[in-house]
């Protein structure tokens, strides 16, 4: 209980910051380097700033639970009425002019909240009420946020929403074509993750007392690239690790400055130089694990998910599919999927069978191109209905 005591500020900390990295996270799995997360963030606090100090009633400091979850929402609501806005326009953009675009919208609205009153101008809003009796308190919000975030992420990955959304920021083109709408989607993942930044600053303004326009700057939004790009970007676990980890950090780094015989540069950059070695870990990141840290790949390879995929049934299809399709595609020179393998799995053809008639089976596999995805799609097709048929198969 003393450890929780010491370091509760610390703990929820990360899993608001677990959180930050999943609203960066979403419009990643479309494909858009959206930096724009910070800005909502920041939206969300001073949305629950006002209300828990101007508008909501409070007694000695203290505000009610309910009046906490009121304004989470109204912040998850604004932020994404804001971001449909901004979204629709902006989305028009690509790659790093996109990046660009929303790291202006966080400078914008950082200056607009510098200058208005009810924002509190550069001082901002102190003396927040706050809904716990402890920091440690929050966690009673945070951790079923997180949790249930993370519940949400997995089941959107395996839904026709999440395959297309996957399938844009594979190949916009190819995506395009096969009838994805990708303003729709992209715009979806976009609200989507401003949404959950709102939620996030809304508990954040109060579990840190005080808000104002040093919360979603610049700064922030590398330092949640870094969770995002570090953890890895394949997977939602990949940015909650990430945004762990790196939390972390600076406490694990203070603990090596307090390190007896260092010299005081070095104690001082340990201390101070967050950023700094953010940077650092990204390139060297980006060198050894271009992925991140957490993959797809690894995920499937631990042991453990041997015993998952036993109360999976769909998804242990999917996977099986995934292996054969791509270990066939190599095996043979001709490329061309071997039938016997196919026909020997009834399971595996039953599967094969219920995706291709349900139209699902482009999106659920992942290829290294456009390209692949659909000439395997194409064999896949031919083996699938030679099983089945003693007809030939369809050109």
């Amino acid at each position: 209980m003393a450890f929780l005591t010491t370091y509760g500020f610390l703990i929820v900390s990360m899993a608001l910051a677990a959180l930050l990295a999943l609203s960066l996270y979403i419009p990643f799995l479309a494909g858009q380097l959206s930096l724009a997360s910070p800005g909502f963030y920041a939206l969300g606090g001073y949305i629950a700033a006002v209300l828990a100090t101007r508008v909501l009633p409070s007694a000695a400091g203290s505000s009610p639970v309910s009046a906490l979850l009121l304004e989470m929402a109204l912040a998850a609501v604004a932020s994404g009425l804001l971001a449909v806005a901004v979204g629709v326009p902006a989305l028009r953009l690509r790659g790093i002019y996109f990046a660009l675009a929303t790291i202006a919208f966080v400078e914008i609205l950082r200056v607009v909240s510098l200058n208005l009153d009810i924002t509190g101008g550069a001082v901002g809003i102190f003396g927040i009420p706050q809904p716990f009796a402890s920091q440690l308190g929050y966690l009673w919000v945070v951790a079923p946020l997180l949790v249930g975030t993370m519940v949400v992420m997995w089941r959107l990955e395996r839904t026709r929403a999440g395959r297309a959304l996957v399938a844009l920021r594979e190949d916009e083109l190819a995506a395009d074509a096969m009838g994805i709408n990708p303003t729709y989607y992209k715009t979806l993942a976009f609200t989507l993750g401003a949404m959950l930044a709102g939620v996030v600053g809304a508990i954040s303004a109060h579990f840190l007392n005080t808000w104002n326009a040093r919360q979603g700057t610049f700064d922030a939004s590398v330092s949640l690239l870094a969770f995002v790009l570090i953890g890895g970007s394949r997977t939602f676990l990949g940015p909650v690790v990430g945004g762990l980890i790196l939390t972390a950090l600076p406490e694990v780094l203070r603990a090596a400055a307090d390190i007896g015989g260092l010299p005081a540069w070095i104690a001082r950059f340990l201390k101070e130089g967050r950023l700094i070695i953010f940077g650092t870990l990204i390139a060297v990141g980006s060198v050894f694990f271009p992925r991140g840290l957490i993959t797809p790949e690894r995920i499937l390879a631990h042991p453990i998910n041997a015993f998952v995929e036993a109360f999976v049934g769909a998804d242990r299809a999917l996977k099986r599919l995934a292996l054969i399709a791509t270990g066939a595609v190599a095996e043979r020179a001709d490329g061309a999927l071997p039938t016997e393998r196919i026909a020997s799995d009834a399971t595996l053809r039953d599967a094969l069978a219920i995706m291709l008639s349900s139209g699902t089976d482009v999106l659920a596999v992942s290829f290294p191109d456009a390209a692949s995805r659909i000439l395997t799609l194409a064999r896949i097709r031919a083996c699938v209905h030679e099983a089945y048929s003693d007809q030939p198969p369809p050109g």
